[in-house]
């Protein structure tokens, strides 16, 4: 309740439950959300002229993220993030497209995502993660495969992935049986 905003009088004791759930979630953005989210909550303690204290079960006390938050160095955190993100590809430096296929054939959902694979791969090559199931694979009977693509800020090789995905994602639906299947696109939003 205190995460979402709302103000009580008199808190003066803040608690943060298994933050290692918020730092080690699979997603690029993840330290940067468990930073929000403690500096946040963090701000709830100690309020008009009332000393406060929080208190952060982790077992990790020694990340990074904890480190910023408890010395309150907001730019030194979004300076390291953006060293971390350019050393591993991620956007600001990068376009991300994820490409989820579902359907309620995993198998269809699967051959789905191999043959756009097959098909970015020579103009993608190291830049393509997967096909691989999401942390969630199943959503309304429609299982779900995903395929990432990281591109330098490229605009040939955009235009020429982009181009690709439209033209195999068109001709996958068009095969007999995947008139259900359904491929999102996601650019750097997901």
């Amino acid at each position: 309740m205190v995460a979402k905003g709302l103000d009580f009088d008199h808190v003066s004791l803040v608690g943060i439950m298994n933050a290692d759930q918020l730092l080690m979630f699979p997603d690029f953005r993840s330290a940067e959300r468990a930073y929000q989210m403690i500096a946040q909550v963090s701000g709830r303690a100690g309020r008009k002229n009332i000393a406060g204290k929080v208190i952060v079960q982790t077992e990790r006390p020694e990340h990074y993220v904890i480190q910023f938050v408890q010395q309150r160095d907001y730019l030194g955190f979004y300076q390291n993030e953006l060293t971390q993100r350019q050393r591993f590809g991620y956007p600001p430096y990068t376009r991300l497209i994820k490409l989820s296929f579902k359907h309620k054939d995993q198998h269809r959902a699967q051959s789905a995502a191999i043959a756009m694979a097959k098909a970015l791969h020579p103009i993608l090559q190291h830049r393509l993660l997967g096909p691989a199931e999401p942390y969630i694979n199943r959503i309304k009977n429609q299982y779900i495969i995903e395929l990432l693509c990281k591109i330098e800020k490229n605009q040939v090789l955009i235009k020429q992935a982009k181009k690709t995905i439209m033209e195999e994602r068109d001709y996958l639906r068009a095969l007999e049986g995947n008139h259900a299947l359904q491929v999102e696109v996601d650019v750097d939003t997901f």
